[in-house]
């Protein structure tokens, strides 16, 4: 499985300013996802329905960035470093997940994200951890990739795969981006 992982993908600067960002969000409390997932074994139990949920905030959409109620020119200015950063011909999607620790760890969905894109082979996920802890993202060739703060890892869209939460701190934060890459 192609996946590529870059730690301090972020200049420390810009790191700061999205990490403060994410401090002044209004968050909304979403079930985490859906019945029609992919059962995959890893070894760690599905989640209790009971704790299935997260916070998101949307920013970007269907071509359209919603109602970015903080600092609007932090976020474009953003988009436009990612979008020349990643190589990307278009975004397709962008939100911050946070999830709360649990006492142990769950798997909360196999998923792709945009499914209707998993058949073009340039559609990639990209997850941008903000914080550090024990959860992870679980892939579905057993690939783990470690919450670190500042590492991005990428991969092919039309991947199965599951965040894994943490327990050993207050939630676990990132940046969830999907877009089309260009030539490289």
């Amino acid at each position: 499985m192609d996946v590529k992982i870059i730690d301090d993908f972020l200049p420390e600067k810009l790191f700061l300013e999205l990490y403060q960002f994410t401090a002044q969000i209004k968050w909304i409390n979403t079930l985490q996802y859906s019945s029609e997932m992919r059962d995959i074994d890893i070894g760690i139990p599905k989640v209790p329905e009971i704790y299935n949920n997260q916070f998101v905030y949307p920013v970007f959409e269907d071509g359209k960035f919603f109602d970015i109620q903080i600092n609007k020119n932090f976020v474009f200015h953003f988009v436009e470093y990612l979008e020349d950063r990643l190589n990307s011909i278009q975004l397709l999607k962008m939100k911050f997940n946070l999830t709360v620790p649990l006492d142990s760890q769950y798997t909360f969905g196999w998923h792709k994200d945009i499914k209707h894109f998993s058949h073009i082979s340039a559609y990639k996920t990209a997850i941008l951890y903000l914080n550090e802890n024990d959860g992870y993202t679980a892939l579905e060739d057993g690939t783990k990739i470690n919450s670190i703060a500042n590492r991005l890892v990428i991969f092919n869209g039309n991947t199965y795969h599951t965040p894994v939460n943490a327990t050993n701190i207050r939630n676990r934060l990132v940046l969830n981006i999907n877009y089309l890459e260009g030539e490289s």
